[in-house]
Order: structure tokens, then C-alpha cells, then sequence
């Protein structure tokens, strides 16, 4: 148990910072060790109700983690009572999810092989799956904390003019291309283009050729050392990096429709436009 009632913003942000690095990498293991079982045939002997509480458990981490994003990202310029309330709801669903997970695997799993190295595989999922059920079943602590700062202005990021002036040509088109995006009303659009501003001026700070042709994720660690910006900036920056890259539009084609508001759009714009101004003034001292 966390008391969060000493803690700054900045120390919640970081917390959330931590959930998403977890649902990471639990969505990570969950999928490498179905997928092993999947083609040694061993996935097909596994009960059918944990099969399906781990498609469940699937979907159910991935959108807890883009909703925690999302929420990372609106409240560098405000905290609203929503913010604390879509906390609350992931920590029930945690919760209900938590209980699910006990009820399959103490009452419906008959058969457990203990001791065959593929039933350790399905152990595994269980124990580190319902673990996370668990953590985000905490998040009302968060949710507590933050409700403190309901209405609370940060980083000095609100709507204001920010020094542009001499950035890089290709961060110019960018910024463009992003402000035509939200007068489209193309929210992954202004995703996409923040995406690609964050990157290219990641490219500009390390300044080496090698570096040219890779993603940000390949050279982010190499970004962090050479950046000004402090770690909690940047790892919001990797944040936004990483949505992209599961977002319906912002960097694949999909069907599915993106489910990025407006307001999340604009506050992504004010806060990359801060960023870059940030980044720029400091590495001219």
C-alpha cells in the first residue's frame, strides 16, 4: 500500500509510468508463452475457460494501457475529476478481473499437469496475469492522490505561444501537418505527426549518422543521455512513441475506428510544442 497523500504530481506520473511498463511486459509474456503453445499443440488441451480469460485479460490490459496513456498525456496541462474517475473504473474492472481469475483457476481448471514443462508455461500465465489483475486492482491509491489535484495546472504547459522560431525544416512540416490534422479532425493524424516530430528531434539532438535510419525506440536510450530534458519528459515522450504504434491510423492501417478525442489531440499538440521549445532553449545553453 502506497500512501499518496505526501506525494507530487510528478511522483503519480511516475507511478503510472510504472503500470504501463508492467502491462508491457505481462502483455508481452502472456502473448510468447500462448503463442509456444500454441504451435506445440499443447494450447488445445488447456481449459477452455482460461483460454478465453486470457483473450479477455488480453484485451483488457491493452486497453487499460492506451487509457492510462491517454490519461498521462491529458494531465501534463490539467487534472479533471474524470481523469480520476476513468482510474477508478480500470480498478474495478482490475478487481472483477482479479476474482475471475481465482474462480477459473480454482474451480473450473480440473486436470493441472504439475510438473510438465508446458502446463509451467500456463502456471506462468496465471500467476503473473492475475498479478497484474491484482496491481491495477490498486489503482484506486492513484486515484486517491490525484484527486488532490483536481484542477491543478502543470509544467507551465498551458495554451500559450511557445518559440518555434529556427527549429528544424523538418519539424516545421510537421508541426503543419499536425495543426491541418485536428482542423480535419484527424486525431491519429495529430498522433502520427507527434510521433514523427519526437523522433526526428531526437535524430537532431544525438546528430549521428547512424542513427538516421533507425526508429526512436532502436536509439532512445542514446537520446537520453544526449537530451536536456528531464527522464520524466522523456519517458512520456517514449509514451507517445509507443501509442502510435497501437492506435487504429497513427501508424498502420486498420478497421477499427482510432478512439483519440479532440481534447486529448489538442493537449497532445500544446504538449509537443512545449517539448520542442523546451528541448531547444536548453541545448542552447
Amino acid at each position: 500500500m502506497i500512501d499518496f497523500s505526501n506525494q507530487t504530481l510528478d511522483s503519480i506520473v511516475e507511478k503510472l509510468q510504472y503500470y504501463l511498463h508492467s502491462l508491457e511486459d505481462v502483455q508481452g509474456l502472456l502473448v510468447t508463452n500462448r503463442n509456444v503453445l500454441i504451435n506445440n499443440g499443447y494450447w488445445n488441451t488447456v481449459n477452455w475457460d482460461f483460454q478465453r480469460l486470457i483473450e479477455q485479460t488480453l484485451e483488457f490490459y491493452d486497453s487499460c494501457s492506451k487509457e492510462i496513456q491517454n490519461i498521462i498525456l491529458e494531465i501534463q496541462l490539467e487534472v479533471q475529476a474524470h481523469h480520476v474517475k476513468r482510474i477508478q473504473h480500470l480498478n474495478e474492472t482490475g478487481h472483477k478481473l482479479n476474482l475471475e481469475f481465482g474462480r477459473v483457476w480454482h474451480q473450473e481448471y480440473s486436470g493441472k499437469q504439475y510438473g510438465n514443462q508446458n502446463f509451467q508455461l500456463v502456471e506462468e500465465m496465471y500467476g503473473r496475469g492475475r498479478d497484474m489483475s491484482i496491481n491495477i486492482g490498486s489503482l484506486f491509491e492513484v486515484a486517491e492522490g490525484l484527486n488532490d489535484f483536481v484542477g491543478r495546472k502543470n509544467y507551465g504547459l498551458q495554451k500559450t505561444s511557445f518559440d518555434l522560431e529556427n527549429v528544424h525544416p523538418n519539424i516545421s512540416t510537421l508541426l503543419q501537418r499536425m495543426d491541418d490534422a485536428v482542423k480535419r479532425e484527424d486525431y491519429a493524424g495529430v498522433l502520427h505527426s507527434s510521433a514523427s516530430i519526437f523522433e526526428t528531434l531526437a535524430k537532431e539532438i544525438v546528430g549521428i549518422s547512424s542513427v538516421q535510419d533507425q526508429t526512436l525506440g532502436g536509439f532512445f536510450e542514446r537520446y537520453k543521455r544526449d537530451s536536456s530534458l528531464p527522464n520524466e519528459v522523456l519517458d512520456y515522450i517514449l509514451s507517445v512513441y509507443k501509442l502510435r504504434n497501437s492506435v487504429p491510423l497513427a501508424g498502420h492501417g486498420h478497421t477499427a475506428i482510432p478512439d483519440i478525442s479532440r481534447e486529448t489531440a489538442i493537449i497532445l499538440i500544446e504538449i509537443t510544442k512545449a517539448f520542442i521549445s523546451i528541448e531547444y532553449k536548453l541545448k542552447k545553453q
